[in-house]
């Protein structure tokens, strides 16, 4: 399927009949720079998928009336939808329904209960591999919320509203001026997510910080610096030895 959109956001189609699934997976994808499109079942998938010409279906296998097999049949018989990029986002676990979804020529399998970041990972690699740039002619896609959990329900904090971010083993605490999230990413997932060498620096392994809510920095030794942070807990960060030169360069610190 030829898309002359070069210069437009990259547009993926969610076609799913959970409607919790749609609205966790439309919030994700336009946090990080896609348009979306969601529909509730085979029917309204294929006609959007004709009317909207999306870069990427996201597509689950199992729901109502038409399944998503049959679905994914139809965009690969028909020539103009032959070669658009398919992944498969179902419950399904067994390795047989895997093998089935690549034989029918899907791009990717992804199994629910699934990973923010790993998703957006797989619809970088999937866009690039079939040629496509990912959003706005970009290498990669700049992460501008993170997703943190709280209870049972997944949201999503903006960059810009982060302070510094925890390391907790596989997992984060995503800190807000008053607030403390946990993260089921790690660090490093975020960090490489948000493509943030400009706007964060990693001061410590197990701290990300953001520059623009520094409020100081002290000296407490040679070779010892402290940063303090403007939320409402004054929190203070030591920088670790091997990242201080850098950190006074991008500071431009001269003490």
């Amino acid at each position: 399927m030829e898309n002359s959109r070069s210069n437009t956001k990259k547009r993926i189609l969610i076609i799913d009949d959970n409607q919790g699934i749609r609205s966790a997976l439309s919030t994700f994808l336009a946090a990080g720079g896609f348009e979306v499109e969601a529909s509730e079942d085979g029917d309204r998938g294929l006609e959007a998928v004709r009317r909207w010409k999306p870069d990427l279906v996201i597509l689950d296998l199992r729901m109502p009336g038409k399944a998503g097999w049959d679905v994914m049949k139809e965009i690969r018989e028909d020539p103009f939808t032959a070669d658009l990029p398919v992944m498969l986002l179902t419950a399904v676990k067994d390795q047989e329904s895997k093998v089935l979804g690549f034989r029918s020529g899907a791009d990717d399998y992804l199994e629910k209960p699934f990973h923010a970041l790993e998703l957006m990972a797989r619809v970088d690699r999937i866009l690039q591999t079939r040629g496509r740039t990912v959003t706005g002619g970009r290498e990669a896609t700049a992460m501008e919320k993170v997703p943190v959990r709280i209870g049972d329900k997944v949201s999503f904090v903006p960059r810009k509203e982060i302070y510094f971010i925890e390391a907790a083993g596989k997992y984060s605490y995503v800190h807000t001026s008053k607030e403390r999230y946990l993260s089921d990413c790690s660090l490093k997932e975020i960090e490489e997510a948000m493509l943030c060498q400009e706007e964060f620096f990693r001061v410590h392994r197990s701290y990300l910080v953001n520059l623009d809510r520094v409020a100081g920095v002290t000296k407490e030794a040679p070779g010892r610096y402290v940063v303090e942070l403007e939320d409402d807990h004054r929190t203070s960060i030591y920088v670790s030895q091997r990242r201080l030169r850098d950190f006074k360069e991008r500071l431009h610190l001269h003490f």
